[in-house]
């Protein structure tokens, strides 16, 4: 179980193209008008509140979810996702120690070109791309 799970979230960091890989255009403005549903006033909201230490707490795939209590799994067994974003609209991504560093504004992640989509909701932070997910909690 913990294997099929690690494959899986690297599987899952993979089509989220944080390696820096382009979708095609098609592809980003289907995914850019299905997940573009912030209004304004929840905008402000996220640029006011967003920064701060995140856990991935969820992973939604195509044909696999994982839960909360899966992710917990792995973090009792020294495997955990987390996400830092900053003040300055910077942010860094810790998968299983290896960092990579992202950018961020009110309506999408930056990895190199790659936008990723992005929802807020009181300390839960949602990556969107492809059908798939990453769902992260605000460390309090």
């Amino acid at each position: 179980m913990k294997r099929r799970i690690i494959s899986f979230l690297l599987i899952m960091i993979m089509v989220f193209s944080l390696s820096g890989c382009n979708t095609t255009k098609k592809i980003q403005s289907e995914t850019n008008k299905k997940n573009n549903t912030v209004n304004k006033q929840e905008k402000k909201k996220i640029e006011k509140n967003i920064a701060g230490t995140y856990t991935l707490i969820e992973m939604k795939g195509e044909s696999q979810s994982y839960t909360k209590e899966d992710l917990k799994t792995l973090k009792d067994n020294g495997l955990e996702v987390k996400l830092e974003l900053k003040e300055d609209k910077t942010a860094v991504l810790d998968l299983f120690g290896t960092k990579q560093d992202l950018k961020y504004d009110s309506n999408y992640f930056y990895s190199g070109e790659e936008k990723i989509t992005y929802s807020y909701d009181n300390g839960i932070l949602k990556l969107v791309n492809n059908n798939q997910s990453l769902t992260f909690e605000l460390k309090k």
